[in-house]
């Protein structure tokens, strides 16, 4: 746990006070953030506000998840907002792939979640106009990191997934 610690705040990675949306899905990467977020919210004096995105591409088990994150996020005493998009329908409607359209519907659940519970955060771009952060943060160095440098620390790479090839596999 100290290394976490370390690494938040070399990087400044939660504000002290405040509010922290975590986008919590159910499944066990997201659940395990929940509760390490939620060890860590007297130390940085925040408030943690979980965010759940229905895409309703997987029938009753996605209403399952959503119905386990809802009493999961109640048992623990972490507030909870869920939000629900018809994914087919908006990559349709659209243009976009499946993929695509469930990125866009959860980028804007999570920016107008944050705006809606005040924890939405604008960062000045070295060079150019105001970035909105919330809900984009985390992912937007994935997906481009050309425009997300200014978000990154220099050596962010060596805390990003490395591939590993599964023994057996292809």
């Amino acid at each position: 746990m100290e290394s976490v610690r370390k690494l938040i705040d070399k990087y400044g990675m939660l504000p002290r006070g405040g509010k922290v949306i975590a986008a919590v899905s159910g499944g066990a990467d997201s659940m395990c953030l929940l509760h390490l977020l939620l060890d860590l919210r007297d130390e940085y004096g925040y408030e943690l506000i979980a965010a759940h995105f229905n895409h309703m591409l997987r029938g009753d088990n996605a209403d399952r998840d959503e119905g386990f994150v809802r009493e999961h996020c109640g048992s623990i005493g972490v507030e909870i907002v869920c939000g629900r998009g018809d994914t087919r329908k908006f990559a349709s409607e659209n243009g976009l792939s499946i993929e695509e359209a469930a990125r866009e519907l959860r980028y804007r659940f999570f920016e107008e979640t944050a705006q809606a519970c005040g924890a939405y955060r604008r960062r000045q771009r070295r060079n150019g106009p105001d970035e909105h952060v919330a809900g984009r943060r985390a992912e937007r160095p994935v997906r481009d990191p050309t425009r997300a440098r200014h978000i990154r620390p220099p050596d962010a790479g060596r805390y990003q997934r490395r591939s590993r090839r599964i023994p057996g596999g292809t």
